[in-house]
């Protein structure tokens, strides 16, 4: 029978995961850091006061515990956010400057090497200003050496905020950021970056670092083919800059980036080497314990290799708690141990519980734990080929089943072959990350014989690498487009859990909650589809540079543009598709036309009007030279060129400023609005527009401040 007491520290775990998200709450950055630490103060005393009080009831008592965890998960997100402190750079607007120490292993893009810089001081109006908090510094790149871990820098140019999302359902990159304590960037010129020291603020992980490139320069020198010194930096340093998008595609589309992405694979199969190598002697009296220093050193040695990469130190974390029990009782309970490994690693950083690599993790570690057993027990096969493989396949399964919500929600898509692609790739991982480590080791003491080792070694990935290319020409390798909001991933795991629950412990009361909770699911998509039928929208898109309009009529919409050059075709998709997903409509990719070729866009002149229901709208996109008979009127008018002509001649509701002109010509648009007061939006500074059709209403003053606009 499930006991839930049995599972102290899941209980902990999510109570401090519900108080972390509380902490969130927008409301509470409007009040006074100090009015919140009281407040909390309080609840915590009266908490405190309470429980011994009911301590013989048990249930009271157990509430009361887990409330003490709320609050306590409270105060580590609440008080965990830097921008909330005085002394944190952002609050230092338009700096002429600031100084700052590399604290990263430099990320690698197309123009640019990226950084993670710690600030120190900021040079504002020639006052110097002491500062602390994290920043994106991008470098353009230049023929010079990169920067080196623990170097301090003089950058004699300003950072700016990361931008919020700017059309509706993008990406929030701001969001992203800010949950690992980082509000701006800087992208700098090399000649604006000056070394001025090197300060030794972490000596592991600069040794981490030395490492890491280390490693990375053995495998250049022992792997000839660039495509695969990419996969075999990934697959064993987790350096995934050089990995082009034909890889990422290819294994994505087979259910195998987990390769790619050094995690609990790579940690897994370090441990079952180890436990190889030490099965002779690690279940005697004292082996057992001899085996948990062994295994817990080489797996966080190799997380040091890595550079202590997120996911690896999740990972290691996680086999670490778990090797520890066994040592100290041969009966350890699997399921709390996670759970301690969870507590550890939301106590060192309150903003884990958000990161994906975390929460998919989790999902697999515990439906591998719950589903495998049940399913393997299912087959028997008495050959350890055939038995070997059977397992792969359960863990696969089980996996793909604890974490395909999630996998949905923020991947939109689920691998056909993921079994094909696992029985194959898993094996082969096993084996490409043994033979790395040899080749690394080889390398380091004798790299004559590394060359020669190396050369079979890349053949072997070239191999399996050729093999999972092969999977996404097959028919259907990949469902895709498939949204899920969180209230139907909340909904599937209750429905799953109960289900499990139900029927593994004979429940069937626990049943009915499934039941129900699969209703409220299908009534909740139901409503969703018949929702979006009665939709009649019109979107102005901000892409740079391009004029985009999606004109939406329930389940059909046109992407409208006024250009669509090849080189910004999946730029445009990135930016339109989140938002036609999240709306059940097709890609934009099948159903855009250009302006002058549809039959929404009629040409007027030096102006075109595209009327879509009770909106009308003309688009400036070229100075006019001409002479009016009678006034226009329309309700708005899209400026796509610098003619203030425009503004005088036409009568409209709102002026929209597009976003095809440059800064000066926006703030010189601007400003000429500002002074014939005239409501505008300008879609550089302000995001997208979105006018719902069915209820049409202009508002008589400015857009930042419209009720009808409809920002992401």
């Amino acid at each position: 029978m499930f006991k839930w007491s049995a599972f102290p520290f899941i209980r902990i775990s999510i109570a401090l995961s519900v108080g972390i998200l509380l902490s969130e709450w927008e409301f509470l950055y409007s009040l006074n850091a100090s009015f919140v630490e009281n407040i909390e103060w309080i609840l915590l005393f009266l908490l405190v006061t309470l429980a011994p009080l009911f301590y013989w009831v048990r249930a009271v008592r157990g509430a009361i515990l887990l409330s003490l965890m709320v609050c306590v998960g409270f105060s580590l997100g609440y008080f965990s956010v830097d921008q909330r402190y005085e002394s944190h750079y952002s609050h230092f607007e338009n700096p002429d400057g600031f100084i700052a120490v590399v604290n990263s292993y430099p990320t690698e893009r197309k123009d640019y090497f990226r950084y993670e810089v710690s600030t120190l001081k900021v040079l504002t109006d020639s006052q110097v200003q002491e500062v602390f908090g994290t920043l994106h510094l991008y470098i353009k790149k230049d023929i010079g050496s990169t920067l080196q871990f623990g170097d301090v820098l003089m950058v004699s140019k300003g950072y700016f905020a990361v931008s919020s999302p700017q059309n509706p359902e993008e990406f929030n990159y701001q969001k992203y950021l800010a949950r690992q304590n980082i509000y701006a960037h800087a992208f700098v010129s090399a000649d604006k970056v000056k070394v001025l020291d090197h300060a030794s603020i972490n000596p592991i992980l600069e040794w981490a670092f030395t490492l890491r490139a280390g490693a990375q320069e053995i495998i250049n020198a022992s792997i000839s083919s660039k495509r695969e010194q990419a996969i075999i930096s990934a697959l064993l340093l987790g350096i995934k800059d050089h990995l082009d998008n034909e890889i990422k595609v290819a294994y994505s589309s087979a259910g195998a980036m987990h390769v790619l992405a050094v995690s609990g694979l790579h940690v897994g199969i370090m441990f079952l080497i180890i436990q190889m190598l030490c099965k002779p002697w690690k279940d005697h009296r004292y082996g057992r314990f001899a085996f948990m220093i062994l295994a817990v050193g080489c797996i966080w040695l190799y997380a040091l290799i890595t550079g202590f990469s997120p996911s690896v130190v999740r990972a290691s974390t996680m086999f670490s708690v778990v090797i520890i029990s066994n040592a100290f009782n041969k009966k350890a309970n699997v399921y709390n141990s996670l759970g301690i490994a969870a507590f550890l690693l939301i106590t060192l950083n309150p903003f884990v519980i958000h990161s994906v690599g975390f929460q998919l993790s989790f999902a697999a570690v515990f439906g591998i734990l719950m589903i495998h057993p049940i399913l393997y027990r299912k087959l028997h096969f008495h050959t350890r080929v055939a038995d070997y493989f059977w397992s792969i396949i359960c863990v696969s399964i089980a996996a793909q089943i604890a974490t395909f919500p999630l996998t949905l929600y923020y991947f939109h898509q689920f691998p056909t072959y993921f079994l094909v692609s696992n029985i194959v790739v898993i094996p082969a991982a096993f084996v490409m990350l043994s033979g790395g480590l040899l080749m690394l080791a080889l390398g380091a003491i004798a790299p004559g014989i590394a060359e020669v080792f190396g050369w079979v070694y890349e053949l072997f990935v070239w191999l399996i690498n050729e093999v999972v290319m092969l999977l996404q020409f097959m028919p259907y390798p990949l469902f895709d487009w498939i949204y899920f909001d969180e209230f139907e991933v909340v909904m599937i795991y209750v429905v799953m859990l109960a289900l499990y629950f139900g029927l593994t412990a004979y429940r069937y009361q626990v049943l009915r909650l499934a039941f129900l909770s699969f209703i409220m699911l299908n009534g909740w998509m139901v409503w969703k589809n018949w929702s979006v039928q009665g939709v009649h929208e019109i979107v102005f898109y901000e892409i740079d540079g391009i004029t985009a309009v999606d004109v939406i009529q329930g389940e059909n919409a046109v992407l409208l543009l006024d250009t669509f050059p090849y080189n910004r075709r999946e730029e445009v998709y990135y930016q339109v598709n989140p938002y036609r997903l999240s709306k059940g409509l097709p890609k934009a990719e099948v159903s855009w036309e250009l302006m002058d070729r549809s039959h929404y866009v009629q040409p007027l002149g030096p102006v075109q009007l595209l009327q879509v229901g009770g909106l009308k709208t003309l688009i400036a996109s070229a100075p006019g030279d001409y002479e009016l008979t009678e006034p226009i009127t329309t309700n708005l008018l899209l400026l796509n060129c610098e003619d203030a002509k425009y503004l005088s001649t036409i009568q409209c509701d709102l002026a929209v400023i597009g976003n095809t002109l440059d800064f000066y010509a926006t703030r010189h648009l601007t400003n000429r609005i500002n002074q014939d007061s005239i409501p505008f939006h300008s879609l550089k500074q302000h995001g997208c527009l979105v006018f719902d059709l069915n209820d049409l209403a202009f508002p008589n003053h400015q857009s930042q401040n419209s009720s009808f606009l409809n920002k992401p």
